[in-house]
């Protein structure tokens, strides 16, 4: 986690680490307590969302700035692929200098494009998901209400055979599989429950050789059953897998 009161240098090297991961979890403070200082002195969850950002966005431009440099010789020789990556470089340069980022930018991509930003790895650029933190005592008990609910989500690349993305939880997973019951994640957020989407007919059930695609997919074993939340496999332009 990367917080406003972590130093210039030290977010530098934090950002290194976090760089190449799939998505971000944010943890804003919004709980009050007179025994805990806050870094500035009183709570306000917007305003520290947006320091942290503010923090990021430079992190953002310096990779830019390493990568055009980077490939200046290729865009010399009028390279086609480096001159795709400068001009989306350039684009994205330009947004994250208004200070705001770069997953905000709204920009129409081709599936090579988006394969060519996706490697940029920018911080700003990634999935984010944020956390309130709030005092132990203001949650209700998980047994007893009924919108608290405890949850856990594995990655893995649309395409990939429903047994083996079923191990990707654990190896004994893949060894008891049964089967998987799926249904694309937008029919589920439309629909706004499992129980619904079975109602519609976009609940499936999928045997050992299906392909997950872009599903939340429940996996039934032998012994227990899990969710996995399953992610866009990345496509290989023809310019890269012309060169490999």
């Amino acid at each position: 986690m990367i917080s406003q009161c972590v130093s210039t240098n030290a977010l530098a090297g934090a950002t290194e680490h976090i760089r190449e991961v799939d998505a971000l979890i944010h943890v804003v403070r919004c709980f009050e307590d007179p025994d805990i200082m806050h870094v500035t002195g009183d709570i306000d969850p917007v305003r520290d969302i947006e320091i942290v950002t503010t923090e990021l966005v430079p992190a953002d431009l310096e990779t830019i700035k390493k990568r055009l440099e980077k490939i200046s010789r290729d865009v010399k020789r009028a390279d086609k692929h480096a001159l795709l990556e400068t001009q989306l470089l350039e684009k994205i340069q330009a947004h994250l200098n208004t200070g705001k980022p770069a997953n905000t930018l709204g920009l129409p991509l081709a599936p090579e494009e988006k394969l060519i930003v996706r490697g940029f790895f920018l911080l700003t650029d990634k999935p984010t998901l944020f956390a309130a933190n709030v005092k132990e005592g203001e949650l209700a008990a998980a047994d007893s209400h009924p919108q608290v609910v405890k949850v856990r989500a594995w990655t893995g690349l649309a395409g990939t055979p429903a047994v083996k993305a079923a191990g990707t939880i654990h190896t004994d997973f893949e060894r008891g599989f049964i089967k998987a019951e799926t249904v694309n994640w937008e029919d589920l957020v439309k629909e706004g429950s499992v129980g619904r989407t079975r109602e519609t007919g976009h609940y499936r059930i999928e045997g050992r050789a299906a392909y997950t695609s872009l599903r939340a997919a429940c996996f039934h074993t032998a012994a227990e059953i899990s969710v996995i939340l399953l992610a866009p496999a990345p496509q290989i332009p023809p310019s890269a897998a012309a060169s490999c």
